[in-house]
This record gives structure tokens, sequence and C-alpha cells, in this order.
């Protein structure tokens, strides 16, 4: 993805974020948190009138994702080895939800053993490998569930889980309520 910001504030935001306007040019942080955020500020520019002040707050979210993005690599060589490797991983199940991942592929993705991933994972994150991806699925389901039309079967696929009866309990046991109900009491009209 490439993304291109100017005006006259500009300047100022990049160097709060310790950027250089003239070699400024960031790879790999587009996580979907970020695409997101685009997507819905996007979405809101057209009626900007009364979404301004939404629109702003985008804008600022997604600079400070990039912002966090860039001090990410910028001390990606102070890190150890397992964060190092730990981070390469959440950023491919975070690029990637949406399609078939388990531990085995992230390991491959990663080049690194199972027990090894597994391990370190858990120490940094806090939570298994199986865990976070159900995580960011289920984070993922709930802003198609607000934002979207989408019934419960194309949501379920769209956040890489074939089975909508699964992704159901799942949803229900990660955020206490239904996949419908959470749809009822959260969707923007």
């Amino acid at each position: 993805m490439w993304v291109s910001f100017n005006g006259q504030h500009i300047p100022y935001y990049l160097s709060l974020m310790e950027l250089d306007i003239n070699h400024c040019c960031l790879t790999g942080i587009a996580t979907h948190t970020i695409i997101n955020r685009m997507l819905l500020l996007i979405q809101e520019l057209p009626e900007a009138g009364d979404g301004q002040l939404l629109c702003i707050s985008y804008l600022l979210h997604i600079f400070h994702l990039i912002e966090q993005g860039a001090k990410h690599y910028g001390e990606a060589g102070k890190r150890t080895g397992s964060e190092s490797v730990v981070q390469q991983a959440v950023l491919f199940i975070e690029q990637n939800y949406y399609i078939h991942i388990d531990v085995d592929i992230l390991c491959k993705h990663v080049n690194y053993s199972r027990s090894y991933l597994s391990r370190y994972f858990k120490q940094i994150t806090g939570m298994s490998i199986p865990e976070y991806i159900s995580k960011i699925r289920i984070q993922n389901a709930k802003v198609l569930l607000q934002k979207t039309d989408l019934n419960i079967q194309e949501i379920s696929a769209s956040v890489g889980i074939t089975d909508s009866l699964y992704f159901s309990k799942l949803f229900k046991n990660i955020t206490g309520t239904s996949p419908m109900s959470y749809k009822k009491h959260n969707q923007e009209h």
C-alpha cells in the first residue's frame, strides 16, 4: 500500500514522530488497523461537514499507528531475537488474519521451531498463538458487524473462519455476547 500525506501541517506532525519530511518512506507497517482507519476516513470524507472532527480523529489515530510502527522499526536492532521474531509473527497475523493461519504456518513464516515460537510468543504477548489469532479475528469481525450489512456467515468467512457456528461460539466466548446481539447494539447507521 502506498500512502502520501500533504498539507501545511504535515511537516509538524512528521517532526512529532521524529520523521524527516524529505526522507520519509516507511515499509512494512501497514497493519489492518491502519488500513481500517484509512477506509473509515475515506467513508467519512464525502460527509465531512458533520463528520469533520471524526475525520480528524481517524487521521490522528493513523499518525499514531504510523508513529508506533516507525518506532518499532527504528528500535528493531535493539530488540532481542525473541522479541523480533514475535513481532514478525504478530505482524503476519495482523496482515493475514483472513486466511487460514495456524502455528505451523506461522513457524514457517518466521523460520523458527514450533516450541521456540510458542514459548516466546506467550512470554511476550501473554497469549498463546491460537488465542492471539482468535483475538485479532474477533476484533476485525466486530468492525465488520458495526460497519457493514454482511451476514454472520460472510463476516465469519471474511475473518478466516469457515465454520460460522464455531465463529459464533468463539465470538461469544471472547466478547460475552453473540455476534447478532453485538451487531444489533453496535451497528452504525
